[in-house]
C-alpha cells in the first residue's frame, strides 16, 4: 500500500536547488518512514503464549522460539525513479502472517498490518518530511 506524500517533490526539488544530496537524503527518508510503519506493525503482531528465550527441540535439533512480533522486517530500497520504495513485512519464515491478516477457510481474518499501516500514515508521512527538512537546514 504506498502512501501519497504531497509536497516531498518540493522539498526534494529545493534540496537539490541549495546543493544537498538529494539521493543520500531520499534514502534515509524513507527508511525513516518504513521503520515507523515496521514498529506499528511489530506491535499490533499477535503472540503467542511462550516465552521467546525457551528452547524446543524438533526432529532432534534445538531451536528458538521466536515471535512474529520480533520479525516483522524491511527490505532494501527497492524501485527506481520517483517509484522508490521498502517493503515492511514479516520475515520469510513467518509465512502464517498472511493467515492472521486475510483468513482461511477455517479461520476468520485478524488483520494487524493493515491497520496498524492506516493508523501510521499520517506519521510516517511527517517523519519523512522532518528528514528531508533537517536535510535542507543542514546545507
Amino acid at each position: 500500500m504506498p502512501i501519497d506524500l504531497s509536497g516531498m517533490s518540493e522539498l526534494l526539488n529545493r534540496l537539490q536547488a541549495v546543493g544537498g544530496n538529494v539521493k543520500q537524503a531520499e534514502e534515509k527518508a524513507l527508511k525513516k518512514g518504513a521503520e515507523v510503519i515496521r514498529q506499528a506493525i511489530s506491535d499490533s503482531a499477535p503472540t503467542g503464549t511462550k516465552n521467546p528465550q525457551t528452547w524446543q527441540y524438533k526432529a532432534g535439533k534445538k531451536y528458538a522460539v521466536e515471535h512474529l512480533k520480533d520479525n516483522i522486517i524491511l527490505s532494501k530500497i527497492l524501485g527506481s525513479g520517483v517509484r522508490r520504495y521498502i517493503n515492511v513485512g514479516p520475515e520469510g519464515h513467518f509465512f502464517y502472517a498472511r493467515f492472521f491478516e486475510f483468513g482461511t477457510v477455517k479461520m476468520s481474518a485478524k488483520p494487524f498490518m493493515e491497520p496498524a499501516f492506516l493508523a501510521k500514515r499520517q506519521e510516517t508521512k511527517d517523519a519523512m518530511k522532518e528528514v528531508i527538512a533537517e536535510a535542507i537546514r543542514d546545507v
